[in-house]
């Protein structure tokens, strides 16, 4: 997993609600653009949802709460 990639995966699991793609690059620093490709590959890998369809915001999965908890031990 990429630098990149456990930031956006932080940025979701440590969200109360599901967020969207430009929140996500507010919080991250990194453009909407970079974030929507991230987020598809996590989907990809099962560690995040999007729940209510594509529009509507991103949420970890209970895999991606996981590796993120794990990534913020080391």
């Amino acid at each position: 997993m990429s630098v990149e990639q456990a930031e956006v995966l932080k940025a979701i699991t440590s969200a109360p609600t599901l967020l969207l793609i430009v929140d996500i690059a507010a919080i991250t620093g990194l453009s909407p653009r970079t974030v929507g490709d991230i987020c598809r590959v996590l989907e990809k890998r099962g560690l995040i949802t999007r729940p209510q369809g594509k529009r509507k915001g991103v949420g970890a999965t209970e895999a991606g709460r996981n590796v993120s908890s794990t990534l913020n031990r080391l």
